[in-house]
């Protein structure tokens, strides 16, 4: 019982904005931070820095690396993070094995077909340290998800979960690592904005589906949909 009220309590919180700011969800790192202030956490793909910047990570560790495929962001970037490396997924990430504590990716695969997901996947496993902790957040597939054009494929999170967690089910790759174990998983929401509409041809049933949907107004009921995910995983 109380697994379930922790669950629908993290995501009523949640749900409870339609298109909650991303920072917000930035802010379910904070349980996950390395305790070492020498740690190397990895910012993936990370724009105006706005991950690290939020949760003010220059304050609390000495080795912050933003990486960005945007020359113009990689130089702003450089003006308060001189560590900015401009990488370009799914390179080679310019990192020792096991030599990282966090990787932080947000936003980034959905630009990324599926061989160039596993190669970045891969590298990440690579460089992550026991006990190292991958953030992923990413839309999923609503109505507005090819409203930008470099997005190439929503990725839902059970395919990050097969991949890294467990293995697949007549793979067309190996497997990249059974060692990682979900530990957080929370939906962005959206409002849906073609909702159903019930109607009757008979006359009465149709007044009483009409009470109800103003009924539904006034206790603020909404149809919502999942339009992103943020996905915390832990190496073993």
């Amino acid at each position: 019982m109380k697994n379930w009220y922790q669950t629908w309590k993290t995501e009523w919180e949640y749900r409870k904005r339609f298109s909650r700011p991303r920072d917000s969800f930035y802010e379910l790192a904070v349980d996950y931070l390395p305790k070492d202030p020498q740690a190397v956490i990895l910012d993936i793909g990370s724009g105006d820095g706005s991950f690290l910047d939020h949760l003010k990570l220059r304050d609390k560790y000495t080795r912050l690396y933003p990486l960005e495929g945007n020359p113009v962001a990689v130089e702003a970037l450089k003006t308060r993070y001189p560590e900015t490396v401009h990488y370009i997924a799914p390179e080679p990430l310019p990192f020792d094995d096991h030599s990282v504590s966090m990787v932080h990716c947000s936003h980034l695969i959905e630009h990324l077909k599926y061989p160039d997901l596993i190669r970045l996947l891969k590298e990440i496993d690579r460089v992550l340290d026991q006990d190292g902790i991958l953030m992923v957040s990413t839309p999923i597939l609503w109505d507005g998800f090819y409203d930008n054009m470099d997005h190439i494929k929503p990725y839902n999170p059970t395919v990050i979960i097969n991949c890294l967690c467990q293995e697949m089910a007549n793979p067309s790759f190996d497997p990249i690592s059974e060692r990682f174990r979900v530990e957080k998983l929370v939906f962005r929401y959206g409002k849906y904005h073609n909702e159903p509409f019930r109607t009757s041809e008979v006359k009465m049933v149709d007044f009483l589906l009409h009470v109800s949907r103003r009924i539904d107004k006034w206790l603020k009921i909404k149809w919502t949909i999942h339009n992103a995910y943020t996905l915390i995983l832990r190496k073993s």
